[in-house]
């Protein structure tokens, strides 16, 4: 039996750095709703890219028929005629990801196949995606290699070794890369870093580096969710959350309303390096049908292949967060003390697991969610 390999990983550096309908912008609703089955985690920290899954899921239903289409396609928010549609969006999608974020899509197959034509045009036109063939049966480790380098290369050389292997088996692999760099609108300084304790879900403590500033922000606060809006300098902005739960519709009450406000912010500093079985998060959305033997990816080649399904599909990431964004980081700070009167301004202190949004200032479209369980953890 034949199996598809699909590989995903995005990488996101940070330097120091109205909810929309589903129709508009169906990243919005899709991203969020993902994010719901992995916000449960107690223990890890969690951090994966809707806007890079949706992307990988966008190719695959553009290369599929039938009940794999149409599962696909439903998860992405359109009905199963709407495959132009669909086309159409990740094109604008593309357009407003600006120059802070550089978007990859890649296919890797096996040389003796040709490539359905209408397929091959979609991914060359519409997902600006780079084509190669390989000799995947006697020179898969080279094919390996080469892949690896890819991966390496679009994340500005923060994910390594992304595949173990290539199997005769395999007939095609689809790569995505996203890589994301921004600075904060307005920095933190690096004097005001100081150690306080963070609390763990089973109450226990330990004491991390907190980033401390007072600013003019957008943000909510109920009895039960704290929310705020830290902006970079561009078309990006990061929502903090800090809430007994995540879902869509807690999002959609704290954008609309969200207010701003002179507050004070205590945030941790955080390195995340992630992993995610994608396969996994599909199933539990009700999107199955291509994961198994019964699946229909007969638009990938001309001559159609039977029994082809997906075998694999993950993500790999990476995000480091500090005051203004460089890359090598002090591996201490001294604790300041703070001579400035708070008690004018309402506090906002991220010291208990809290989530974050990385995503579009005017869509909300999210490139990355994340949730941090132990900022101490990387």
């Amino acid at each position: 039996m034949h199996k598809l390999s699909l590989l995903i990983v995005f990488a996101i550096l940070l330097h120091k750095t109205t909810v929309f309908s589903q129709e508009k912008y169906p990243l919005v609703e899709v991203g969020l709703k993902e994010a719901e089955k992995l916000s449960a985690e107690k223990t890890k920290n969690v951090l994966y890219s809707p806007l890079s899954l949706y992307f990988l899921n966008s190719m695959l239903a553009n290369m599929a028929k039938n009940e794999t289409k149409k599962e696909l396609i439903r998860h992405l928010g359109y009905s199963n005629d709407e495959i132009v549609l669909l086309n159409s969006y990740t094109i604008d999608l593309q357009k407003r990801l600006g120059e802070e974020c550089i978007l990859k899509n890649a296919l890797r197959y096996p040389k003796g196949y040709s490539l359905n034509n209408t397929f091959k045009k979609i991914l060359e036109e519409n997902y600006n995606g780079e084509i190669k063939s390989g000799d995947f049966v006697r020179k898969g480790e080279r094919v390996k290699e080469e892949i690896n380098h890819w991966f390496y290369e679009n994340t500005n050389y923060k994910i390594k070794n992304m595949i173990e292997s290539i199997s005769p088996m395999d007939k095609m692999v689809l790569m995505n890369a996203l890589y994301f760099k921004a600075e904060w609108e307005s920095f933190f300084d690096d004097k005001s870093t100081y150690k306080n304790e963070f609390y763990l879900e089973d109450n226990k403590k330990l004491e991390v580096d907190f980033l401390s500033k007072t600013a003019t922000v957008k943000c909510f606060s109920s009895n039960e969710t704290q929310a705020l809006v830290l902006p970079y300098k561009g078309n990006y902005e990061m929502l903090l959350l800090s809430s007994a739960s995540f879902s869509y519709t807690i999002l959609q009450e704290v954008n609309q309303k969200m207010k701003e406000k002179k507050v004070h912010l205590e945030l941790p500093k955080f390195v995340l390096n992630s992993s995610l079985d994608a396969v996994e998060l599909m199933q539990s959305m009700g999107v199955t049908s291509p994961f198994q033997s019964g699946a229909d990816f007969s638009m990938l080649f001309k001559k159609s292949e039977k029994d082809l399904f997906v075998s694999k599909m993950y993500q790999k990431s990476y995000l480091k967060i500090d005051e203004k964004g460089t890359v090598a980081v002090a591996a201490s700070v001294a604790k300041v003390s703070r001579s400035m009167d708070l008690n004018n301004y309402e506090e906002y202190l991220f010291n208990r697991p809290f989530y974050f949004i990385i995503r579009h200032k005017k869509t909300k479209e999210p490139l990355f969610i994340g949730k941090i369980n132990n900022p101490a953890l990387n």
